[in-house]
């Protein structure tokens, strides 16, 4: 999910799916469409590039493509 040049990782298990967001203050809360908390997010203000993630929301990932680790953000 990409606001203003920065991503917020919601896991590989969301990819495609349509999501709610809600921007507060300080934070980005990620739910399905259902209602469900998938993640919540420190919210990343400027206009420079980053990527902001959870370890625990990587870990399926590296878990399925153990190489990936070299590339990751861990």
């Amino acid at each position: 999910m990409d606001v203003v040049g920065v991503k917020y990782y919601v896991g590989d298990a969301y990819s495609g799916q349509r999501v709610h967001v809600g921007l507060r203050a300080f934070t980005l809360e990620v739910r399905t469409l259902a209602g469900e908390q998938i993640a919540t997010h420190t919210r990343v203000y400027g206009s420079q590039a980053a990527t902001v993630h959870q370890p625990q929301q990587l870990l399926a990932g590296l878990i399925r493509k153990p190489a990936a680790f070299l590339n990751s953000a861990l």
